[in-house]
């Protein structure tokens, strides 16, 4: 990763947001927005990165469902989502019920949202206004940039030349896994997804690694395109942004770091 270019261009799309963010409001505004919160707790145990979901310390870690990110309603496939923490990573765990797993793309940084993804969005420094976005298909297929977003209409700008070091992700199919939606009935069931983010990649947190108590910005999401007669793509967020949009990050939720 080119740590240099990464600040640079965050702290100007700090410039491009404004001056109102100097003010006592607009820090506040800032500081302390809404959105919901995820506690995750520490542990002395990491799980082992092989998508399995089956290491006892997940049971710590609070589970939460996913929404349909424009409505808020139930979506028709189910995504649970887990997380934790060490002072070397964060660790975060998918678990997606799907009746037809397909990907194709193996390209990293190819465009996978197209097809089928999970995806982990980090505003480390809870500005507001630049954040890390991870994805990650059914077969194991890693897109990761960061995203320069100075809203007020703006058109944001994602830096594909950002690169996660030491990332580790995995993925388990329990199905078939095909390479396009399927046409006729299937019998797929689900496909689960582990991954441990280093947090000495998350280059604008306050500390490295995080203290207790420690709070970012950040929000989880799922695009789930089935074959034929299987239903809509369905896309799912932990807090849905009111439209089938990701970016919106005055509605991300809270990350905070706990024992």
């Amino acid at each position: 990763m080119n740590r240099f270019l990464i600040v640079i261009s965050s702290l100007c799309g700090l410039l491009i947001a404004g001056c109102t963010s100097m003010s006592q409001a607009g820090q506040k505004a800032v500081a302390r927005p809404g959105g919901p919160t995820y506690v995750c707790l520490f542990t002395a145990e990491p799980p082992r990165i092989d998508g399995k979901l089956d290491d006892p310390v997940w049971q710590r870690a609070q589970p939460v469902q996913l929404r349909l990110t424009d409505t808020g309603g139930a979506p028709r496939q189910p995504t649970t989502v887990r997380a934790l923490w060490d002072k070397d990573n964060l660790y975060i765990a998918f678990d997606c019920t799907d009746d037809d797993i397909w990907a194709d793309r193996t390209e990293h940084d190819s465009h996978i949202f197209k097809q089928e993804v999970v995806e982990v969005f980090i505003n480390e420094n809870s500005d507001g206004r630049s954040y890390v976005e991870l994805e990650v298909s059914p077969n194991n297929t890693v897109l990761d940039m960061y995203i320069l977003n100075p809203g007020g209409g703006r058109k944001s700008k994602g830096l594909f030349d950002y690169e996660i070091d030491g990332l580790k992700t995995a993925v388990v199919v329990d199905g078939t896994l095909s390479d396009a939606p399927a046409k006729g009935p299937k019998n797929d069931r689900r496909w689960t997804v582990e991954m441990a983010i280093p947090f000495n990649e998350l280059i604008l947190a306050p500390n490295h690694p995080p203290r207790t108590g420690d709070r970012m910005r950040w929000n989880l999401y799922r695009i789930d395109r089935p074959g034929e007669g299987f239903g809509p793509d369905e896309y799912s967020a932990w807090s849905p942004t009111g439209k089938i949009n990701y970016h919106v990050p005055e509605r991300f939720g809270w990350l905070v770091f706990a024992q």
